[in-house]
């Protein structure tokens, strides 16, 4: 039984997840609502079932499951990258502050 993730509209690793475990499932979720629209008479089912048949759906579902790894591998390496940066602003001024001299000074000896 596959278990599809709640996505988040800011968390990229999760919308991911969401994304590509309901492309695995797609073609039960199509069965199960076309049997709920014809048998029961489900309109959201049905709205659903047609809407999820598209082209356009399937298209973007497919440019989804593309792009957002890539994402997530960004989202992953920002931060790290803006860290390391900052530790290095920081290590940066206090050796400066160490020396004596003060910001855009350089010491010639």
């Amino acid at each position: 039984m596959a278990i599809v993730q709640n996505p988040s509209p800011t968390r990229w690793l999760a919308l991911g997840k969401c994304v590509l475990g309901f492309k695995k499932i797609i073609p039960s979720v199509l069965m199960s609502l076309e049997r709920e629209s014809e048998e029961r008479g489900e309109i959201v089912a049905a709205g659903l079932y047609h809407m999820m048949r598209k082209p356009n759906f399937i298209a973007i579902l497919l440019l989804l499951c593309d792009v957002l790894p890539t994402i997530n591998r960004l989202s992953r390496l920002i931060p790290d990258t803006i860290s390391r940066l900052c530790a290095d602003i920081i290590k940066s001024r206090s050796n400066a502050e160490g020396t004596g001299k003060q910001d855009g000074e350089t010491i010639i000896q």
